[in-house]
């Protein structure tokens, strides 16, 4: 989450790879093998994908499962949430995600900054990536048809990630 007026980005969930042992114990416990590839360094669901959690990968269910880690948290208007694939994460810490995405005036400028930031992974990366930012504030709003119907708090507004 990159915050209105901060330089720095809050990490709302940790990377679903297996090299975390909650990912690892979970795997095991539906009856899953985690195998530590010795070329690349990195734990596998079943030999096969480094990713613990992800869309799609059938073959891989239950234990490479889509359901998400869910937080609550307190958002202001001008806040935002990146989601983003390992494609992603794997190549660009969560605090650099904040570079990319404020102009020169410190203001946010997801556009331009979201596309600099993934044209330069895709020069250097082998991974697809899948990139969103989301201003929670505008997206409560036009779910509803009403800005109104965020419940602003203060100067806070209340959001369910």
């Amino acid at each position: 989450m990159l915050r209105q007026g901060s330089s720095t980005a809050e990490e709302l969930s940790g990377l679903h790879h297996g090299s975390r042992a909650d990912e690892r114990r979970r795997i095991k416990n539906l009856g899953g093998v985690m195998v530590f590839d010795t070329v690349d360094k990195i734990w596998r669901v079943n030999g096969m994908l480094s990713v613990t959690r992800a869309i799609g990968d059938a073959t891989l269910k239950p234990y490479v499962t889509a359901s998400p880690e869910v937080r609550e948290l307190v958002v202001a208007p001008g806040d935002l949430v990146v989601i983003a694939s390992d494609g992603l994460w794997d190549e660009v810490e969560h605090h650099h995600v904040a570079t990319f995405l404020r102009g020169s005036d410190g203001a946010l400028a997801a556009p331009a900054g979201l596309q600099a930031l993934v044209d330069s992974i895709l020069d250097q990366g082998e991974d697809n990536i899948t990139v969103m930012v989301v201003d929670i504030a505008k997206a409560a709003a036009s779910l509803t048809g009403d800005s109104a119907a965020v419940e602003v708090v203060g100067a806070e507004t209340a959001a369910v990630i």
